[in-house]
């Protein structure tokens, strides 16, 4: 079986263009971290979304997740103990170590309406489920914008 010559210049053009199209990608991205800085702010600050016309919509995207440092001596029979809104323990959230996809899922019950902030929904966890559990969970949020295309 003979080596296509031409097939190995096309392979090795392609892997080229796939260089370059990577270094271009990481351009972009840089830019477009550096623009998402500049912008957050102002959607933060109440600019939910805007719209350039035949362009696209650039929308607030958040991210309320959490996390209990299960490794930490306590947490997980805290966490055991501890009950929700209901008075419903919260065993369920607990295997070998603590969930923590269903814990962001339940620390996110206490802001339906995604008002408050990270340091309000520990409180609101605090009233409930008490200061040891609060104070064991780490509560982080994360903005990004999103695009729509049109």
């Amino acid at each position: 079986m003979n080596l296509d010559q031409e097939k190995v210049k096309e392979y090795i053009d392609l892997w080229r263009q796939k260089d370059q199209l990577k270094d271009q990608i990481e351009e972009i991205n840089e830019q477009l971290y550096e623009l998402e800085n500049e912008l957050l702010p102002v959607f933060k600050d109440g600019t939910q979304r805007t719209n350039i016309k035949n362009i696209g919509t650039v929308y607030l995207h958040r991210i309320v997740s959490a996390s209990c440092g299960g490794d930490v001596p306590g947490t997980i029979p805290i966490m055991r103990g501890a009950k929700d809104r209901d008075g419903q323990p919260l065993d369920w959230l607990v295997t070998e170590t603590i969930n923590a996809g269903k814990l962001g899922e339940w620390v996110r019950e206490f802001d339906p309406k995604k008002k408050l902030s990270a340091e309000q929904i520990r409180e609101e966890i605090r009233k409930v489920s008490g200061d040891e559990l609060a104070d064991k969970i780490n509560i982080t949020e994360k903005f990004s914008l999103r695009v729509t295309r049109r």
